[in-house]
């Protein structure tokens, strides 16, 4: 019995070694790569939050930075941490204020140091529309011009007259916000709101519409009609594009070039400085959005077959580009280039939808026979997509297909938002 206990007391030692080994390899991530000057950080996330934010990190500048999207306090982010070295200041898994940057320091396992900083930058969601102040439809209801901030509505108008915000844009701290409000002789003012401080376009003589504000530098341009006429405002004076039935539908500032898109005689125009520049077109066609890249001009548009099939159609330089192929409805309502990505905002047969380069993303649906869903605008930041528009007649937005509704004063929850930023 004695012979036995030598063989298996190293028989124990032998698995204990062995376990004791693998377990110390399984510690530490490509072992055989990590040096004893090891000292970088290879993963930086916040993963509590919902989606989890990963970070960018640059090894030449020794940087990680982040971008959120949103109302997000910075005063208690916990992050997760991935390092090749010994030890990290401040600890991973431990709360830190990064309202500020940062600064984390890796020790490699010879003593030597690597300081990374990390920046997190929040971008503030920006919306423009307007809301009910009742529940259901009467005399006595009117739409509140509106926008909202991270959510967060802020009336323009006092309700008692139908306002209605189409356009926003930031500036600084500034918030431009354009739109219309009904007088007391039932006719649409133009206007648009500094901050909430109202400036009156239009005389109130005649119905306006308003679609769109841009502002450079200190000039604020704003589109839309005055007395049936295509006509956009810069710093208060008034520009009549068409002495006929016209509208203007956006605009695109460029150094003192001055682009706008819109409809003469239900036929779609594009003005370069006033001037008129043709581009081919088949049947009825409406433009909806402009950007400039560069020296490149991007138009959408909507086309209107022959087999009475609307079709979304883009222009880059005049040359046309037809995005659905004409087996359902659809329609351009915004776009968004990044680089060589070309988005377009719109529906496809009663669906908020968006194509990226012709391909389409369904983003919504109505939720019923009696309801609808539309897009109205588009803006891209980083993998993300953001629409805005109506969910069952209600002012929401998306952040890829994830919905999101606007919170209305009075929660009736109608309402509408035409126009988003992300700043």
């Amino acid at each position: 019995m004695k012979k036995l206990i030598k063989p298996i007391i190293v028989g124990f030692l032998t698995l204990m070694v062995v376990a004791t080994t693998q377990l110390f390899v399984g510690c530490k991530k490509d072992e055989a790569t990590v040096t004893k000057s090891s000292k970088q950080i290879t993963a930086f996330s916040f993963a509590s939050l919902a989606p989890p934010l990963v970070g960018s990190i640059n090894e030449t500048t020794r940087t990680i930075s982040f971008t959120a999207v949103g109302a997000i306090s910075l005063a208690d982010l916990v992050p997760t941490i991935t390092h090749t070295g010994k030890t990290i200041s401040p600890a991973a898994n431990v709360a830190q204020d990064f309202s500020s940057p940062v600064v984390y320091t890796v020790t490699a396992e010879d003593g030597s140091l690597q300081v990374y900083t990390v920046t997190v930058t929040v971008l503030d969601v920006y919306i423009a529309g307007y809301q009910m102040n009742a529940k259901f439809i009467g005399d006595a209801t009117k739409s509140v011009a509106t926008y909202w901030k991270n959510g967060i509505p802020t009336a323009l108008t006092n309700g008692t007259k139908i306002a209605i915000a189409t356009s926003i844009k930031i500036v600084g701290s500034d918030v431009f916000v354009a739109g219309i409000e009904y007088n007391d002789s039932e006719k649409s003012v133009a206007k648009y709101w500094r901050n909430g401080t109202p400036t009156t376009l239009s005389d109130g003589t005649s119905n306006t519409n308003i679609a769109d504000i841009q502002v450079v530098g200190n000039d604020v341009y704003v589109g839309g009609k005055d007395n049936g006429k295509a006509t956009y405002w810069k710093n208060g004076d008034a520009v009549v594009l068409s002495s006929e039935p016209s509208t203007v539908t956006r605009l695109a500032i460029v150094g003192s070039d001055v682009h706008v898109i819109g409809m003469v005689k239900d036929q779609a125009k594009y003005w370069k400085n006033g001037v008129i520049t043709e581009l081919p077109l088949t049947g009825n066609t409406s433009y909806n959005a402009i950007q400039i890249v560069g020296n490149d001009v991007f138009i959408v548009g909507t086309e209107l077959l022959a087999s009475s099939i609307s079709v979304v159609v883009y222009w880059k330089n005049g040359s046309k580009n037809t995005v659905t192929d004409g087996t359902k409805n659809c329609g351009g309502s915004s776009l968004a280039v990044i680089g060589n990505d070309v988005y377009i905002g719109g529906t496809e047969a009663g669906n908020a939808t968006y194509w990226k380069n012709g391909t389409a993303v369904r983003v919504s649906s109505p939720s019923s026979a009696l309801s609808e869903v539309y897009l109205y605008d588009i803006k891209v930041i980083g993998s993300d997509v953001y629409t805005v528009g109506h969910q069952d007649y209600a002012p929401a937005y998306w952040k890829n297909t994830s919905l999101t509704a606007l919170t209305t004063t009075d929660q009736t929850k109608y309402g509408e938002a035409s126009s988003i930023i992300i700043k």
